[in-house]
Order: structure tokens, then sequence, then C-alpha cells
């Protein structure tokens, strides 16, 4: 199939203080509109290849010190992306040795869990390194499938507590990993365009935590410029009809 997802190949960001154009975005793809598709941690109804490959050493954006990557089978993440007049739909394919989950809500990360970045009105502000209310920081774990329940949690941007069981989520454990389903209301992305040529800044980070002693041992992202603070980071993601 065509690949939908071009790495755009840039410098590192600059400084904040820089009011210079940001140039482009790390990385370029497409998302179809899709239908049919039940939020139950299971990937037979997608019915499209991947969007987005995250298996590369070049990809992994944090490590623990004293740590490594010991590849794909460590962690790597096949994912899937789309939408219709309803909101975003997001599925994660894992792999992970070692599934390690202690904590819910704000201190998920410490286990293993996907993190989304999104910048929902990218043309209003591309150029400003800054994050902004239209930007999100959001984590969704699957739990340790057993002690510790699945959770998400919004780190930054407009999505209140209360707001966060709006999120629908789904996962189900595999023998090397984990399946992950996540959909986004419309109603949580105030000022997305949801229809054709419609476009937002997106990265999708995997993070890994092979012991409950070393919290997040390290992360992988689809932009390999990553930065948790500037937006300038995210890739660019345009929304078509196919």
């Amino acid at each position: 199939a065509k690949s939908r997802w071009k790495l755009n190949s840039w410098d590192a960001p600059v400084a904040a203080a820089d009011s210079s154009a940001a140039g482009p975005r790390p990385f370029e793809a497409s998302i179809p509109r899709i239908s049919g598709i039940q939020i139950d941690g299971k990937l037979s109804d997608w019915g499209v290849e991947p969007t987005f490959t995250i298996d590369q050493r070049s990809q992994v954006v944090y490590l623990s010190e004293d740590r490594k990557w010991n590849g794909p089978e460590d962690l790597s993440t096949l994912a899937w992306a789309g939408w219709d007049e309803d909101g975003l739909y997001l599925a994660f394919q894992v792999k992970d040795d070692v599934i390690v989950q202690e904590n819910i809500g704000a201190d998920l990360w410490q286990g293993d869990y996907v993190e989304l970045q999104l910048d929902i009105q990218l043309d209003e502000d591309y150029n400003d390194r800054n994050m902004s209310s239209d930007d999100h920081q959001l984590g969704f774990s699957p739990g340790n499938f057993g002690s510790t329940p699945a959770s998400a949690h919004s780190w930054q941007g407009p999505i209140t507590d209360a707001q966060m069981s709006q999120i629908q989520q789904a996962q189900t454990r595999t023998e090397d990993g984990y399946i992950l389903e996540v959909f986004l209301p419309k109603e949580l992305l105030p000022g997305l365009e949801l229809a054709e040529g419609g476009s937002l800044g997106l990265n999708i980070n995997p993070s890994d935590a092979d012991s409950p002693e070393v919290p997040q041992k390290l992360m992988m992202s689809t932009s390999p410029t990553r930065l948790r603070t500037d937006p300038t980071t995210f890739g660019k993601v345009t929304l078509v009809s196919e």
C-alpha cells in the first residue's frame, strides 16, 4: 500500500524566544475518513494499513540513564488513525516484552502507556513554539491486565477531568504486548475541522517501563525531534476522504 507518512529532514527546533518561522514539521501524514470502528481493543474492523510504524532506533526520543532499547521486541508500535464527523479514532498495536503499570491518572507515565500530542488549530499558531490552549498532551494506559486498571489522563489542554469520561478506550493483552484503541469525540477538540482537507499537529509516543523501580525506561515517537512543550515538533496530519 502507498505510504501516507513522510518524514521531513530538518534541524532541531530553535529556542522558544526565537520568533522566526518554524519551518517544515518533522513529518507529514494523511489520515482517512473511516466508518464502522468499534472501540473494543481489536483491529479487525480497521481494514487499512497502519498510518505509522514506530520501530527504529532513530525514533527513540528518551532513554533513562544506563538503559538501552533492545530492539522492536522491547518496544515498538503500529498505529492507526482515522476520523469522521464525530471525532478522531486511534489504535495502537504495541510490542512490549514486559508489561509494567502500577499507576493511574497523572502518574501513569511511570508505567507502560501511549502519549498523544495534538495541536488542534495548527495553521493559526504554526510558528508558536509554546504550548497554548489548543494543544493537548494526553496519556492512555492499558493498565497491567491485573491489579491496575486501564486509565487516561490529560496533562495539557482544555479537557477537564470530568470530560475525560467522554473518551472511549479499550485494550487487550497480546502474546507480545497489547492493543489499545481510543476515540476522542469532537466536543473535546474545539476548533478542529473534521472535514476533508482539515489539518492538525500530532505525535504518537509509546513509552516503556520494564521495572517499577525505573519509571519510564524509554519513549519512542513518530517525531524524532519530539519535545514535551514545543508544538512545532509535532507532525502535520491532513484529513482525507479515502
